[in-house]
């Protein structure tokens, strides 16, 4: 029977969150290593939510983002979404490239290039994070980006709900250069199955009996 993670303890919530620091704090390093200038990653939030509500944390299905979808192969198959708003696209480019400016045609290759691998940073940051507190092995495919609405993106990046009881790993995710804040979601949504491993994981790292 799937874990009820609505009823998560307290124990287990914070070392998600641990998680998420931890991780946050490795793509920093990377970010401000890539740049040549420092890069500051805060995760103000972690939570699980019901993946049909991802789309309400940025505005809705017909909010435009950018999104890098990338699958985990491993012990704990899933699938990660990096979300922007369509407000934070630029600003963000304009840390990680300097000097950017939105045109109509859209997004310019290496713009493209820019977002994917911030993608891959986070999603390898964050992986390699709970692979070494947990013990799983996580292996990351190759990024893909599409600057679209919610609902398209969703469609598109085959994360739309076929059953129920199905939940996300949210880690609100803050960039810091020398401008202000930039605000981005990571998603880690596992396949059926691979949360009761990820979160029986996390109860024995935690000192914790696994659920029957």
């Amino acid at each position: 029977m799937a874990r009820d993670v609505t009823k998560l303890q307290e124990l287990e919530m914070d070392a998600l969150k641990e998680m998420g620091n931890i991780g946050a704090g490795n793509a920093a390093t990377a970010l401000s290593q890539m740049l040549g200038s420092a890069v500051s990653i805060t995760v103000p939030a972690v939570r699980i939510v019901p993946v049909e509500k991802v789309a309400d944390l940025l505005g809705g299905p017909e909010a435009v983002v950018a999104a890098v979808y990338m699958k985990v192969f491993g012990d704990c198959a899933s699938k990660i979404l990096v979300l922007l708003s369509e407000a934070s696209i630029y600003p963000l480019l304009n840390l990680l490239l300097r000097q950017v400016q939105a045109v109509p045609e859209g997004l310019a290759p290496r713009e493209q290039s820019a977002l994917k691998e911030l993608g891959n940073i986070l999603g390898g940051a964050y992986l390699n994070a709970l692979s070494k507190f947990l013990g799983l092995q996580f292996i990351l495919s190759v990024p893909a980006l599409a600057v679209d609405m919610m609902s398209c993106v969703t469609t598109e990046m085959a994360v739309e709900v076929a059953e129920k009881n199905r939940y996300a790993i949210f880690i609100e995710t803050r960039f810091s250069g020398s401008g202000e804040p930039i605000t981005g979601y990571f998603f880690m949504i596992p396949e059926p199955g691979a949360l009761d491993t990820l979160l029986d994981a996390l109860m024995r790292a935690s000192g914790l009996d696994p659920q029957p």
